[in-house]
């Protein structure tokens, strides 16, 4: 438990003893705020009693109060709304920078793919040309293979004649 600080204060020409946590030097700053605005105050119109000085002036202080709370308040949503405008600016330039990444990775894919596909079409046509020598010597084996199988009817038609004749 910590040691509470004492001290007597004089606030309207009053007296009055303070006991608290805070620091004496806050204590003395807080009872002169008080007595410089009930002096004010009562300076103002000097038919006004203690009491009715002391209630203008905590009302006076209350206003200050509530007014500060306002602007207080008033600041904090002006900073949460600055923050979300600047998260949301950070989010959609974070966007923006992965939006274009992936643009950039689109045309690098885009680009590999039509040249995957020149390729592909430059292989499909040395396949179909090679496709069509192939049927063209197929042909040419088919006519040469005939023709051999007619040479062999001949020459064995000509080594029975041949032996006919011997």
């Amino acid at each position: 438990m910590s040691e509470k600080n004492k001290l007597t204060v004089k606030i309207h020409g009053f007296d009055y003893k303070l006991i608290s946590d805070d620091p004496q030097n806050y204590m003395k700053s807080v009872a002169s705020y008080v007595d410089t605005r009930m002096n004010d105050i009562a300076a103002a119109n000097n038919k006004l009693s203690t009491s009715m000085v002391a209630v203008l002036t905590a009302l006076n202080i209350a206003d200050d109060h509530f007014r500060l709370k306002e602007e207080f308040e008033a600041t904090q949503a002006m900073m949460t709304d600055q923050s979300k405008r600047s998260i949301k600016k950070q989010s959609e330039q974070t966007i923006k920078v992965e939006d274009d990444k992936r643009n950039e990775d689109y045309e690098l894919i885009s680009k590999e793919f039509k040249r995957l596909l020149d390729h592909t079409s430059k292989y499909q046509n040395e396949l179909e040309a090679l496709k069509d020598k192939l049927r063209i010597l197929s042909f040419e084996l088919e006519n040469r293979e005939d023709a051999l199988a007619q040479s062999r009817r001949t020459i064995d038609d000509l080594q029975m004649q041949l032996a006919s004749l011997k």
